[in-house]
């Protein structure tokens, strides 16, 4: 169920036309104990496409960008170095960013992507009882989330609500965050929250290291 729904939700903040309705993204999170369904929960296709355009447009957008990296330190070195600590979460299990992708390692999508894909290895030791290699995997995400992910999801959340209040990511957004939440307090973890501080410190800093196509670490620029 986990593995399925960060998939979904990787799908939403990457490519949202080929998305179903929202029915097995409200199935798998109804199969998480304690979890608190939003019953506002609804997806609406047409609307998630052209609010996907207008808010994850192909420039870097200033008021919620989807890239952790914008989030937190506006220090060109510390975000370098962030790249880098992801780009080593992907090799460490065989994984590269698709070259036809032609995005980012700080990614949302990208990021939850990798969370889906370390659930679904989980739970597939699990199945056939393989404990150790679960528990490494576990281990993985836990870290993952604790360091990456679990920081920034709640302020990217945030950022997005402000600019489309009643927009179709709104409740996507918060249902996210709030899975997010569940996960890190089911692997017994609180990670420190970034923030995001729209700066001219922050637009200097990325234009030193072209933040915006990867920068030090990151992919090439186009």
């Amino acid at each position: 169920a986990r593995a399925g729904i960060y998939r979904w939700f990787s799908k939403a903040f990457r490519e949202p036309t080929g998305l179903d309705s929202g029915d097995s993204l409200r199935q798998a999170l109804a199969k998480l104990p304690g979890f608190n369904q939003p019953t506002a929960l609804h997806v609406d296709l047409s609307r998630l496409a052209s609010e996907s355009r207008q808010v994850f447009s192909h420039n870097l957008t200033p008021d919620c960008p989807p890239y952790e990296t914008q989030y937190g330190s506006t220090h060109i070195f510390w975000q370098s170095q962030q790249l880098a600590d992801i780009a080593g979460f992907y090799r460490a299990f065989g994984l590269e960013l698709s070259q036809q992708a032609h995005e980012r390692l700080d990614h949302l999508a990208v990021e939850l992507e990798f969370m889906g894909y370390l659930s679904f290895k989980e739970a597939y030791a699990l199945e056939r009882h393989h404990d150790a290699q679960g528990a490494v995997v576990q281990d993985a995400q836990r870290k993952f989330l604790n360091e990456h992910l679990g920081r920034w999801v709640g302020a990217f959340s945030s950022r997005v609500q402000a600019k489309l209040p009643g927009g179709a990511y709104a409740p996507l957004v918060e249902t996210l965050d709030g899975f997010v939440a569940w996960d890190c307090q089911r692997l017994g973890i609180q990670p420190e929250p970034l923030h995001f501080e729209a700066t001219a410190q922050r637009q200097e800093s990325s234009e030193e290291g072209c933040l915006p196509c990867g920068g030090p670490g990151g992919p090439p620029c186009a």
